[in-house]
């Protein structure tokens, strides 16, 4: 009596560990996600640090300024007159710092959304192999159908950051020309000052 050889099947499940394989794809993809998160955090204080800080500071100055030259006998119209625009710049400046930072902070929490949702299309391709070794068209046919689903939520992700991006930096670069345009008014009214 001749010993018949293994399935195909028998022999995947005792050769090939597929929940330690799905475990190490997911524990990948998970660090990845946190390394964005991380970095959302780290990126977000920088900007509020420079662009907030920087137009803080452009709004704070204009006391010391208007003392440096001698308006603090002037009316209160007249120092608004003269500085109530720059003002007006470095809160809108202010304002834009803020928006700029939640837009960076939202865009790399999609970038660790990305990564979960690439960590379930490695573990559906994984489990989509294994269904073709094992000879399982059922679970195949589920696996394959699951995968239009995610790879149009990992397209509608991509197009997120991508708007975020673009949304940061325009306003990131907006924040920054209120500062430089209150500053260049103060500039230009000092000398008649």
């Amino acid at each position: 009596m001749s010993e018949q050889p293994p399935s195909l099947e028998k022999w995947a499940q005792d050769h090939f560990d597929w929940k330690g394989y799905e475990l190490k794809l997911a524990e990948l993809f998970e660090r990845r996600s946190t390394d964005a998160q991380k970095l959302s955090t780290e990126f977000s204080k920088l900007i509020i640090t420079n662009l907030i800080v920087l137009n803080a500071g452009g709004l704070v100055s204009i006391a010391p300024i208007s003392a440096f030259f001698g308006l603090n006998g002037s009316t209160w119209h007249e120092r608004l007159g003269i500085f109530g625009v720059p003002a007006c710049f470095y809160v809108a400046g202010l304002l834009l710092g803020m928006f700029c930072s939640l837009g960076t902070y939202y865009n790399y929490q999609m970038h660790a959304h990305l990564a979960l949702t690439h960590s379930e299309l490695a573990i559906l391709e994984a489990r989509v192999e294994r269904s073709l070794i094992t000879e399982n068209p059922k679970w195949h046919s589920e696996l394959v159908a699951q995968r239009p689903t995610i790879q149009d939520t990992s397209a509608s992700i991509v197009s997120k950051i991508r708007w975020t991006f673009i949304g940061s930096h325009i306003i990131g670069w907006a924040s920054l020309l209120c500062f430089l345009a209150g500053s260049l008014i103060i500039a230009w009214r000092a000398p008649s000052l």
